[in-house]
């Protein structure tokens, strides 16, 4: 036997005699206020004294205001519309009807509409969703202006798939007999996460089943279309209804005959905004843009806009015909020709021949199509191979012959000119593009019988090694030979390194490296020259201050400073938020590049500090062009009285913009031969940067 519950006065359940154990004391012996937290909910809208919260005001436009309020009852943020301040009663009964309207549109790309009425105060209302996001006008203005943020998120074919939502949109209103006869951008929202909604409904209309162009959807029960007598605007009849640039001829006309084909034209407008981020036609004035819409003449997309393929302006084009009865039949219609394109077939409006249907055949199955041309070739190739090899055999045969013995000969004489030029280089003492000549004499060594050019080559490839810092390679191939006397200190050098730097691809410590250069006899400066060359243009980047002890040792050599004592260095590099700064005031520098056939903007020595300002004054410097392979901001040349007028020129090619100085010339005489170039004139016994 079944028991039914009962309820107390306050909807709890009563206990039931001999089961008073089973049931939670807590809960059931909670008094008043605990059990209203029980039903929240139930709590809540019994005491909501209204319906909306607090108004946000948000914008205005056309016939109404749009405020930001919750629903209090739903727990939602809402947008409430009002008349705008001042309504007519035909201005509010069209508020109104706009509202009856778009709630008879149910369908994700047409915003919702989720009451209406009147509030205390007599006002009309009606609310809606909140729409979050940017209008498609929003978005193109800037697509125009070259946002990346939106050129990223919304790239052509990305706005393309959006613009056929607005088309089911439409769709669905022609299929309930509604056409909106004001679409445009500013009327088109697209959310965060792909969300398109066609809004502003206030200028639809319904059209009747005895109205042109009118095509009427089967299958659609007469009680849940709109009612036409009741919400058709019948007050504004002669007037121009729409936005310029954006209405189809027949809403300029005369007649002003509208149906499911305006907005079809109104649809490729917007297509065409999208493409061109343009309308169709711009002027001074309404009139102007009327007089313009009725003339037709549209330009061509592809003409304002490259990347425009045909098929896809050609779909543009005829949604845009002036004559209604040449546009599409259907939003239907046009959203398939749509859909053919971003599917890679050939759209109806273009009416495409075979050449551009095989084309886009290729590129519909561009992986079928290349494993196919593959197969193709491959079987003509074991065809044609095929052929020869049994018709040609003996040709075959005499060719590879000849080949054969050309090559020889080629690699032979080859091999002769990399011997005889590698003779030739280290004659010279020329170890340029070092990584290069090792391959190259590595590969063609063993090839080689003579004795002599053995030697010449082995001895070569490990002093190469060796001013690369390959030092364990360099003592491998200096253990092949007897090495002459000129060269022993490196064979040794090259042993010791190769201890204190045991991997090969790893660069000398700053400290090590000058140790290097101080033990580098002067009789083979060569070698230290192209030491440095590769250390500072090819080792890993350090700060000036670290490299600084390299710079100054390489100074001294080029400068033929004696050579101090190991580790004492009086260059000292600083650093501030411009970059660094050196001072070379008092030392009897002169020369900063190293004297080998490299570029000049690799082959001074100061280059690698990336200074910001350099300090030359009452120094050994006399020359400007001798600066030439760095970059700097600051000079300070005091100490010189002229410069020749020739030479100027290198000012604006070491990048200088100030330069500190006691030349004789006048300050017009400096502005006239050094555009661009602050000369600050300082006191004549010394300066500061």
């Amino acid at each position: 036997m079944k028991h039914h519950p009962t309820f107390d006065s306050n909807g709890m359940p009563e206990k039931i005699a001999g089961l008073e154990k089973l049931y939670d004391s807590d809960w059931l012996d909670a008094d008043e206020e605990e059990k209203e937290f029980l039903y929240p909910i139930s709590k809540m809208l019994s005491e909501v004294p209204e319906h909306y919260g607090e108004e946000t005001f948000v914008k205005a436009g056309g016939e109404k205001r749009i405020f930001k309020v919750r629903d209090l009852r739903t727990d939602r943020v809402v947008a409430l519309a009002r008349p705008i301040e001042g309504a007519s009663a035909e201005q509010k009964e069209g508020f109104l009807r706009e509202a009856r309207l778009t709630a008879c549109l149910q369908h994700p790309n047409i915003i919702s509409v989720h009451d209406i009425g009147f509030d205390a105060d007599g006002e009309a209302f009606f609310t809606m969703e909140f729409v979050h996001g940017s209008t498609l006008k929003e978005i193109v203005d800037k697509l125009e202006t070259g946002d990346p943020d939106y050129e990223r998120r919304f790239p052509r074919l990305r706005l393309l798939e959006l613009f056929v939502k607005i088309c089911d949109a439409v769709a669905y209103a022609h299929s309930r007999n509604v056409v909106h006869l004001d679409l445009k951008p500013s009327n088109i929202f697209i959310g965060p996460f792909g969300e398109v909604l066609v809004c502003d409904w206030g200028l639809a209309k319904i059209i009747q089943s005895d109205e042109p162009h009118t095509q009427r959807i089967e299958g659609i029960p007469e009680e849940e279309l709109p009612n036409g007598d009741i919400l058709n605007d019948l007050t504004r009849r002669g007037t121009i209804k729409g936005t310029p640039g954006f209405m189809a001829p027949e809403q300029v006309g005369k007649s002003q005959q509208v149906s499911a084909k305006t907005d079809i034209y109104s649809l490729g407008a917007l297509l065409y905004y999208i493409l061109a981020h343009r309308p169709t036609f711009t002027g001074d004035s309404m009139a102007d843009v009327a007089e313009q819409t009725l003339k037709g003449g549209i330009v061509s997309p592809s003409k304002l806009v490259k990347g425009i393929q045909f098929g896809l302006e050609a779909v543009v084009m005829k949604a845009l015909k002036l004559d209604p009865f040449e546009r599409y039949a259907s939003v239907g219609k046009f959203r398939n020709e749509l859909d053919r394109y971003l599917l890679g077939f050939a759209t109806e409006a273009q009416h495409a021949g075979w050449v551009t249907q095989f084309k886009l055949l290729i590129k519909r199955r561009r992986i079928a199509f290349r494993v196919a041309m593959f197969s193709f070739v491959l079987l003509c190739m074991i065809v044609v191979f095929a052929f020869v090899k049994v018709v040609g055999e003996k040709q075959v045969a005499e060719d590879n012959l000849r080949l054969y013995i050309e090559e020889t000969e080629h690699s032979r004489a080859l091999s002769d000119s990399i011997r005889a030029t590698a003779m030739d280089l280290i004659n010279a003492e020329d170890f340029l593009h070092a990584e290069g000549k090792i391959k190259a004499i590595e590969s063609h060594l063993s090839q080689e019988t003579d004795p002599e050019k053995i030697y010449a080559l082995t001895e070569y490839l490990a002093l190469l090694h060796f001013v690369m810092q390959d030092f364990n390679k360099a003592s491998e191939y200096f253990g092949r030979i007897e090495v002459v006397k000129r060269y022993q200190d490196c064979e040794q050098l090259a042993k010791k390194y190769a201890v204190i730097k045991p991997l090969d691809h790893k660069w000398l410590e700053p400290s090590d490296m000058c140790d290097l250069l101080f033990e580098v006899k002067r009789h083979i400066r060569a070698v230290n020259y192209y030491l440095a060359y590769y250390y500072l243009n090819k080792s890993i980047k350090r700060p000036a201050d670290e490299i600084l002890p390299v710079v100054e040792t390489m100074l001294d050599i080029l400068n033929y400073e004696s050579y101090r004592d190991v580790g004492e260095h009086s260059l000292h590099a600083t650093e501030d938020a411009r970059g660094w700064h050196l001072s070379l005031s008092g030392t009897q520098y002169a020369l900063f590049q190293l004297p080998i056939a490299v570029p000049l903007y690799e082959s001074n020595v100061l280059k690698p500090l990336r200074l910001y300002s350099l300090d030359v004054s009452y120094s050994g410097f006399n020359d400007i062009e001798r600066l030439h392979g760095i970059s700097v901001k600051e000079l300070n040349i005091a100490g010189i009285k002229s410069i020749p007028p020739h030479k100027f020129y290198a000012f604006t090619r070491l990048g200088v913009e100030r330069v500190f100085h006691t030349l004789e010339h006048s300050d017009e005489y400096l502005a006239e031969h050094a555009p661009g170039v602050e000369f600050v004139r300082v006191e004549e016994q010394g300066s500061s940067m």
